[in-house]
């Protein structure tokens, strides 16, 4: 019976640590998907280059690492750029931020619900005005 129960408490500690480590582990999970992703994606290009020109595997693994910097981070950049630029154009034009009453009031009941908090459409109408102003 102690067997048991001793055999119980470890399998218990076990499955807490595994959860416990699971959530620490879980901020790591998407990085690492989106890794395994890059790899499968670029292991053809890889591959290629290192049949094809014949390099030792750093140099092809230089090359694939730059390669996919160009390809998947260039254009990244350029669309946070854009939509930079695009939303200080949107805070400073004359009609400043404008949403649709509805849409405001059912995103503040949703807040307010969530939160606690008791926000109005006019204080944050307010509060958008003041930070257009800033900008």
């Amino acid at each position: 019976m102690t067997r048991l129960i001793s055999l119980g408490v470890i399998l218990g500690l076990v499955v807490i640590f595994g959860l416990l480590s699971l959530r620490v582990m879980s901020t790591f999970l998407l990085p690492l998907l989106l890794a395994a992703m890059l790899v499968v994606i670029f292991g053809p290009m890889y591959r290629a280059l290192r049949q094809k020109l014949g390099v030792q595997e750093w140099f092809a693994a230089g090359l694939t690492t730059g390669f996919v910097l160009i390809i998947v981070l260039v254009p990244l950049a350029l669309l946070v750029v854009r939509a930079g630029g695009d939303a200080v154009a949107m805070v400073k034009s004359p009609t400043g931020i404008r949403l649709d009453p509805t849409v405001l009031s059912g995103l503040i009941e949703t807040v307010n619900e969530t939160t606690g908090l008791e926000l109005t459409a006019d204080e944050i109408n307010t509060n958008l005005k003041k930070m257009a102003e800033d900008v």
